[in-house]
């Protein structure tokens, strides 16, 4: 399902970002409704990652612990006393770019709109004289024609995912999943720690929700990142 986050986002990405220079986030959740208490731990589902990202792991969980709390969630250490087992995934693609053939229109003129002559008589008497005339055009402007370049389009996706599961069924090796929400950010900005932990708190409202279509949202830094401070 990652997957397929991703080639949406990034397609999107390269059909929106001419018109409008917004940062797509995609959300996609769905959830059981399960009525186990709400208590859970949250585990990084890989290991490996975590050991190489552990600074960032922690960060984005902290702000993930507050969406979680708003909506009704507890956190608790003992693994004795939680119900749920949320799994907590990472991912970025780095930077990736694709080239696409861009028209420029050429401007010159085009032609002269209106021509004005001005003339002076010299007389030197006996019917002899000179007749000396300029003339002053008046150009128009337009677009003489075009031409085509390259140009050269990157852009970084950040995932956060979320996996609960039953953690007395996990324990005894019979998963069963409870919810799962996935936000994706595809940004022609590199991405950072504000970026995960914008879209971290922006993601609360879909935890544990049901989301019919995926949601596909064109946002400002702005608009996603100040939930941070919010949340």
């Amino acid at each position: 399902m990652m997957k397929k986050l991703l080639g949406l986002l990034v397609g999107l990405s390269l059909v929106g970002c001419a018109s409008q220079p917004r940062d797509l986030v995609g959300i996609k959740a769905i959830s059981a409704n399960s009525v186990l208490p709400k208590t859970y731990m949250m585990v990084p589902l890989n290991q490996d990652d975590f050991n190489k990202n552990s600074i960032l792991y922690k960060q984005v969980a902290q702000v993930l612990r507050q969406s979680l709390s708003s909506r009704g969630f507890v956190l608790e250490n003992d693994p004795d006393k939680a119900s749920q087992i949320v799994f907590l995934n990472l991912y970025r693609t780095g930077a990736k770019s694709s080239t696409r053939n861009v028209t420029v229109p050429t401007w010159g003129q085009t032609g002269v709109s209106s021509a004005t002559t001005y003339g002076t008589v010299n007389t030197y008497g006996n019917g002899y004289g000179t007749l000396n005339t300029t003339t002053t055009y008046t150009p128009t402007y337009g677009v003489t024609g075009s031409y085509t370049t390259q140009v050269t389009d990157t852009f970084y996706t950040i995932v956060i995912a979320l996996n609960s599961y039953d953690f007395a069924k996990f324990k005894a090796k019979n998963t069963d999943e409870l919810w799962e929400t996935q936000i994706a950010l595809t940004s022609s900005t590199p991405d950072g720690l504000g970026a995960y932990k914008g879209i971290a708190a922006y993601v609360a409202p879909y935890l544990d929700t049901t989301l019919d279509h995926d949601a596909q949202l064109y946002l400002t830094p702005n608009e996603y990142m100040p939930a941070v401070a919010a949340n």
